[in-house]
């Protein structure tokens, strides 16, 4: 190690599972082998040559659930999102705590916050919504204790969505309770959602019936533009619902579905979200 000279590791750590304020780290520079080490079949002293001291480190924050929930997932649109987060811990007892939540690059969220409602059924203390002509946004709370433990939390709020689709390892969005102080109490990640350049000119899903269990569906759509032959198809179930993979007794003749007949190829539902379906197209979709 020459002195002067800046050197830099990079590691994996594992983080308290308790939360809890910045505490220091120290590094330190001993001597080894030629001042230290086996010789003859002793140890000899190592001996320390420098070392640093209270360097903070970072604070740990408590986890917290949260998610989002946009309506318009085209390029460039204009999108109003629902958002929803419960905190593990109280943000405290003062004024002017806050929830911090950054969008993934290329979001913009006005100043003024439009379209911010926390009127029911929403769920949310009186607040004020702060943007940045950005990519993020505080909830600014007037009043103390207004954050509380295992509260599930929910208002709306307007934004832009980016023109070109941000990507995977950026997608991310990120939530923080924040104290007056700046030190943050809990925090979330929340993945964000696929931008598409068009929208369907209708989508429908029928249930054949309502029972319990395993049941047929008609899904219908029409499309703004024609879609080529080898293209893909991607349906996306809600969250609670799964493709019935065992037997989906899948068919886009029109003597089953009521509408014009489309060539596929046999689709596939996807092993880690069944709740998706792929399906490619055998003949052009207009």
């Amino acid at each position: 190690l020459f002195s002067t000279t800046t050197y830099r590791v990079k590691l994996r750590v594992r983080n308290p599972v308790d939360m809890g304020a910045a505490r220091s780290w120290r590094v330190e520079t001993w001597q080894f082998f030629s001042a230290g080490g086996w010789v003859g079949g002793g140890l000899r002293a190592n001996k320390p040559i420098s070392m640093t001291r209270s360097l903070l480190g970072m604070p740990v924050s408590g986890t917290m659930v949260a998610s989002i929930a946009p309506q318009n997932q085209l390029l460039g649109g204009q999108n109003r999102v629902r958002f929803e987060f419960t905190p593990s811990h109280d943000i405290g007892g003062q004024v002017h705590t806050r929830l911090k939540v950054v969008a993934p690059p290329g979001f913009l969220i006005v100043k003024r916050c439009i379209g911010f409602n926390r009127e029911p059924p929403m769920v949310l203390p009186q607040c004020i919504c702060a943007g940045s002509d950005s990519n993020s946004f505080d909830l600014i709370f007037t009043f103390s204790d207004a954050i509380k433990a295992g509260q599930r939390y929910i208002f709306e709020l307007n934004l832009t969505n980016p023109s070109v689709n941000v990507p995977e390892d950026e997608n991310m969005w990120k939530f923080d309770t924040v104290r007056p102080d700046g030190v943050q109490r809990d925090t979330a990640r929340y993945p964000g959602f696929f931008l598409f350049p068009v929208e369907m000119a209708s989508f429908t899903v029928v249930p054949v019936t309502r029972e319990v269990g395993p049941n047929p569906v008609i899904v219908r759509f029409m499309s703004q533009t024609r879609i080529p032959f080898d293209d893909w198809l991607t349906i996306r179930a809600p969250e609670s619902v799964e493709w019935y993979a065992e037997d989906l007794q899948f068919s886009s003749e029109n003597k089953d579905t009521d509408a014009t007949t489309i060539g596929t190829a046999s689709p596939t539902v996807n092993p880690l979200r069944k709740n998706i379906l792929l399906v490619q197209l055998t003949t052009v979709a207009e």
